[in-house]
């Protein structure tokens, strides 16, 4: 087998004598396009072996039956499989059926960081998630998003997503909680000042921060909420603010008032037989809230809080197939995460390995530090989770711990 760095520059010659395929639209399939997109292509199609999906799009790109390979119009092109699991599987399958009709790559395509170009490393970590977060926006037009994709794509240091864990206090304690709230033994919210501070700092760093998302726990708890949530709104770097809430608190006139505003967003988790999110919506939708509900949601077992001992490369897979770890760069206690679970890892003392972006002041090297915490992962809270994983295994969704926790 080729190296890695071969293997990508003959994917590109490939791909721009005859074009992409993408073989299997499973769970891996939006980083497999996202490390595509990074090179400067797309695929023309997704080829899938489950009749259910043949006529459905991925974001913009059709799904179709392996027939469609048949087309001699396809001859020599790049067929990528976006399948873990099953990859060897598929690709014998289509050496069986079309012999050496296309040249075929296996998912991860880019597997060596050290190895990719700084500007792919910025094109992946930076530059597709900040232009799918302005396309998440309703008021964004077309010839703006491009200007600013572009200017992000030169250099400009924006942050797609932020998490803010403002408390670590709930009014659940789910068993399976990816946030590691019921391992807090003293639960509690960070101080108002400390938080505006923290931000404040980020944001003299970067030119602005798509979404603003504020968590916990649950994020109604936080006792200066009215008060974060204002300065959030105010904030002219910040262009959306989303709330998180497990749907058990109802909140009151001065919040609901904030809720209201056109920057705003509640996301409700919905977890039937655990709580009764209708009163909730009916408030939400007689006050003009903006709202989305996540019904059906699925979840991963966290596992116990210990070292799974994965290998380097089994690690960076991981990591390649997660979307929080571009996404979800989370704030907690003055520091910048890779996603919440690595915030709660460090906070809670489980791993003090893990890195982080220091919020707690700015100095001349600010920016040039937080970009280099941005393309370079850091792969250690993997070695904690099982999410994209071979381990991993659903779970019931919020699931509630009696007693003391299940670790104990």
């Amino acid at each position: 087998m080729e190296n890695t760095e071969n293997r990508t520059e003959l994917f590109m010659k490939v791909a721009k004598q005859y074009g992409v395929i993408c073989y299997g639209a499973g769970r891996f399939l939006k980083t497999s396009i996202s490390q595509i997109e990074s090179l400067g292509f797309h695929p023309e199609f997704i080829v899938d072996s489950s009749p259910e999906k043949w006529g459905q799009t991925f974001e913009k790109y059709p799904i179709c039956s392996p027939d469609k390979m048949k087309g001699d119009c396809y001859i020599g092109y790049a067929v990528f499989i976006t399948s873990k699991i099953y990859a060897e599987e598929i690709e014998k399958k289509i050496r069986d059926e079309f012999g050496n009709k296309f040249c075929i790559f296996q998912y991860p395509l880019i597997e060596s960081e050290e190895n990719e170009d700084y500007s792919l490393k910025w094109d992946r970590c930076i530059v597709k998630p900040c232009e799918r977060m302005y396309r998440s926006l309703e008021n964004i037009e077309e010839g703006r998003l491009v200007d600013l994709v572009q200017r992000i794509r030169e250099g400009e240091l924006v942050i797609p997503r932020l998490p803010i864990m403002i408390t670590t206090r709930c009014t659940l304690r789910c068993k399976e909680c990816s946030n590691l709230m019921p391992y807090y033994d003293k639960p509690r919210d960070y101080p108002y000042e400390a938080i505006l501070r923290w931000i404040s700092n980020l944001l003299k760093v970067v030119k602005e921060v798509i979404i603003v998302e504020m968590v916990g726990g649950e994020p109604f708890l936080h006792r200066d909420f009215p008060e974060l949530l204002q300065k959030f709104i105010d904030n002219n770097q910040i262009r959306r603010v989303e709330i998180t809430t497990n749907g058990t608190i109802v909140p009151g006139e001065e919040v609901l008032e904030l809720l209201s505003d056109e920057k705003v967003v509640v996301a409700v988790s919905e977890y039937p037989g655990v709580v009764d999110i209708s009163k909730l919506l009916d408030v939400f939708t007689r006050r003009g809230v903006k709202y989305r509900v996540s019904k059906d949601m699925r979840w991963i077992s966290t596992g116990k809080l210990v070292s799974r001992n994965r290998s380097a490369q089994k690690l960076k897979l991981q990591y390649d197939a997660c979307g929080p770890a571009k996404n979800c760069r989370t704030v907690l206690n003055g520091k910048l995460f890779v996603c919440s679970k690595a915030a709660s890892l460090y906070e809670l003392g489980i791993s003090e390995r893990i890195k982080y972006y220091d919020l707690s002041n700015v100095d001349d090297k600010a920016a040039e530090k937080l970009r280099e915490f941005i393309i370079n992962a850091d792969h250690t809270a993997c070695n904690y989770c099982d999410m994209f994983s071979e381990d991993e295994h659903v779970v019931l969704p919020a699931e509630q711990i009696i007693g003391k926790h299940n670790d104990e």
